[in-house]
């Protein structure tokens, strides 16, 4: 916020006022600049507005804590379980920009649960021109990748919102599932891969993992399936605690690459809706 306002920051001994090589330039460029030379990696990024405080060219109350609603992202998911775990994974793994998403209340229940009603959400949204920054975020499983790619072919999404599918993982490429013919190593990216696929699968106690392979999707030619026993994996990550993840006895992997994807997302949302500014 420093910077928006006033442009000025230092990176270590490294300082900026915003004017590089003669040239005018917004200083969360210059920040970029100097956060992609190796040289500055260890070194502290300080906001400094004090000074401008005292000065007079700011009030303190400018600078607030916490990134701004018009700064954050929605996040629409299928269910609560999709919710719950993604708000703890960003607690987890990312608490320094846990604060830029934002998720549907489901203190009670989830307004908007299943895939087809998160697809009527999202074309609800985009009929009444929304303004807010959304993402709807759908399993990598048959009906959620069906959803999502009806959902592209139906209409164009405008600058400020996102559909995506949970990612594609090699870990679930030899995944086991059971069916009519016993239990066979399968491939569950985009036919059973819910969101607690992406947890840790290997709990002391249990045996392995697996999906059963449920009813048919015409459309796409694929099995939909479900991890057998999904709620206790589920409890398991809720119970994990921040030493666990960090010390590797969770495995947030798999957690990491949903994380990571989410961000491509939004970060691709912001340079476009940026470009359309421009």
């Amino acid at each position: 916020e420093a910077v928006e306002h006033l442009g000025q920051f230092s990176v270590g001994r490294t300082a900026s006022t915003g004017s590089v090589f003669g040239q005018r330039q917004h200083p969360y460029a210059t920040l970029r600049i100097l956060a992609e030379n190796p040289a500055n990696l260890g070194e502290d990024v300080v906001w400094d507005y004090g000074n401008f405080v005292d000065a007079g060219w700011a009030k303190n109350e400018d600078f607030i804590g916490n990134a701004r609603r018009t700064q954050t992202y929605l996040i629409a998911t299928e269910g609560t379980s999709d919710t719950h775990i993604l708000k703890r994974g960003l607690a987890l793994l990312r608490p320094d920009i846990e604060d830029f998403f934002r998720f549907i209340d489901i203190e009670e229940r989830h307004p908007f649960s299943g895939t087809g009603n998160l697809s009527k959400f999202a074309e609800g949204l985009v009929k009444i021109d929304v303004h807010n920054r959304v993402v709807f975020l759908f399993d990598n499983d048959a009906e959620g990748v069906d959803t999502y790619k009806n959902l592209l072919k139906r209409f164009q999404f405008p600058v400020n919102m996102k559909a995506m599918v949970l990612p594609d993982l090699d870990e679930l490429r030899e995944f086991p599932a059971k069916g009519p013919c016993g239990v066979a190593n399968a491939d569950i990216n985009g036919c059973a891969a819910a969101i607690e696929c992406y947890l840790d699968l290997n709990l002391k106690g249990r045996p392995p993992a697996q999906v059963t392979w449920t009813n048919y999707k015409e459309s796409l030619g694929i099995y939909q399936g479900a991890l057998d026993f999904k709620d206790s994996y589920a409890k398991a990550f809720y119970e994990t605690t921040q030493e666990d993840v960090e010390s590797g006895v969770y495995d947030a992997s798999k957690l990491r690459s949903v994380i990571a994807a989410l961000l491509e997302e939004c970060t691709g949302l912001a340079a476009a809706m940026l470009y359309s500014k421009s």
